[in-house]
């Protein structure tokens, strides 16, 4: 019989509640650094988040291009702005 290294779990949705589980440390986040949470917030959190993993998943992300993202959602959703 062989034996294993690691044994990997998919647990996004399956094990964990992983979309529960992001609405809220995004919450929680934010009300702990004095942000207000909104649920317009949360959709363009999801939306954000999806984007990204969809780009992943095709292999579109490096490092530079993590980098370059990071900056460009910054500038887009810094709440200042909206104040």
């Amino acid at each position: 019989m062989s034996k294993y290294k690691c044994l990997i779990f998919d647990v996004d949705n399956t094990i964990l509640q992983y979309d529960a589980s992001a609405a809220e440390a995004l919450k929680t986040l934010l009300l702990n650094n004095n942000i207000e949470y909104t649920s317009q917030i949360e959709d363009i959190f999801r939306q954000v988040c999806y984007e990204l993993w969809k780009s992943f998943d095709l292999n579109l992300l490096d490092d530079p291009v993590i980098r370059g993202k990071y900056h460009e959602l910054f500038r887009v959703y810094n709440y200042k702005r909206f104040e």
